[in-house]
């Protein structure tokens, strides 16, 4: 079985060297993707989170990220299981009634300080690293027909464009966002957090051969070689290290499992 342990463990000596930390950590699971609204006779449209005030992660406010959240909930066996809620949670509205298709995309290791992420809270809940977030984060797609969401909407050919779409869906966690193909090639939109941006960049490159540039994001965002979208959480071998478990009953101190490199 696939190991993401094994795997940053063989590379840890360089990846130590970029993100500057030693007492390496793993202290969350997170699932998340963008929502692509394809065009029979044109590029598709990028639905994706704009986070607003309130939103723990100030840094993030006023920034794209893409749809999802953290494992936080044992009925969320898989990655694929969290996706799937999240996304009913957050944007009920635009997929009821309608049959997204979900695709995994790819894992990455993200790292954010305090500074970056701008959730003082962060130093309490996970004090060994300071309040430094080290998630594996699962990406995944969910692909709309954007003809057949015209008709669920109502919208009029003549009055179809990004924002009379924006204006119809509703999240109840965020604002949200429509990026267009020729916005994110002109480099107008360019506002991303967490590594969002990167992530984007390596769907659109793979899937459409779209070739977008991106701002470095503010932490580390590094591509892992496998994604394991089907694997229960209880079985990996990073779950012991996690602070927070939901399978688990309280709190324990975190451990690295990357002292021995």
């Amino acid at each position: 079985m696939y190991s993401v342990l094994e795997e940053l463990t063989a590379r840890f000596k360089g990846v130590v060297a970029e993100l500057g930390e030693p007492n390496y950590r793993i202290n969350s699971f997170a699932s998340k993707g963008p929502i692509v609204v394809a065009w029979r006779n044109g590029p598709p449209w990028i639905v994706v989170d704009l986070k607003t005030e309130g939103y723990p992660s100030r840094r993030f406010v006023g920034k794209y990220l893409l749809t999802g959240g953290n494992w936080r909930h044992p009925e969320d066996k898989t990655p694929l299981d969290l996706y799937r809620r999240e996304l009913g949670d957050e944007l009920g509205a635009l997929v009821s009634g309608l049959s997204p298709v979900i695709e995994p995309f790819a894992d990455y290791l993200e790292v954010h300080s305090v500074e970056q992420h701008g959730n003082p809270n962060m130093r309490k809940v996970l004090p060994e690293t300071r309040g430094t977030i080290y998630c594996i984060a699962s990406v995944f797609s969910s692909t709309l027909e954007g003809e057949e969401l015209q008709e669920v909407f109502g919208i009029p050919t003549t009055e179809l464009n990004p924002e009379s779409l924006r204006g119809r869906i509703k999240s109840t966690e965020s604002g949200v966002a429509v990026l267009t193909v020729e916005g994110l090639l002109s480099g107008d939109i360019n506002n991303f957090a967490a590594g969002d941006g990167i992530r984007l960049k390596d769907y659109l490159r793979e899937r459409y051969g779209i070739k977008i540039s991106v701002r470095t994001p503010h932490g580390k965002s590094i591509r892992l070689t496998q994604t394991t979208p089907l694997t229960p959480y209880a079985e990996r071998d990073s779950l012991p290290y996690l602070r927070l478990n939901p399978l688990r009953v309280g709190t324990a101190p975190q451990q690295s499992p990357f002292r021995k490199v």
